[in-house]
């Protein structure tokens, strides 16, 4: 659990808002960055992509990440090669 500025937990809006901040202030020093889509939901799909890069089984990657329901989705993506 994170915390905010509160001393209370830290919701996915506040997530969010620190994102965004933190990604202006990126782009204000590497303007190609104005023109990328961050957001919290990026950085967990680049996480789940590297570790499925690097060999990890995609229902690890799914408990891990903390879905619901950890089951094989109806299509697998293809297996990356290392």
């Amino acid at each position: 659990m994170f915390v905010g500025v509160r001393n209370e937990r830290l919701t996915r809006f506040g997530a969010t808002h620190i994102v965004r901040r933190a990604a202006a202030k990126a782009a204000a020093i590497r303007p190609v960055l104005s023109d990328k889509p961050i957001s919290p939901p990026i950085f967990r799909h680049s996480l789940a992509m590297k570790l499925l890069q690097s060999g990890l089984d995609l229902l690890t990657i799914q408990a891990w990440l903390g879905h619901a329901q950890v089951a094989p989705p109806i299509a697998m993506p293809p297996r990356m090669s290392r």
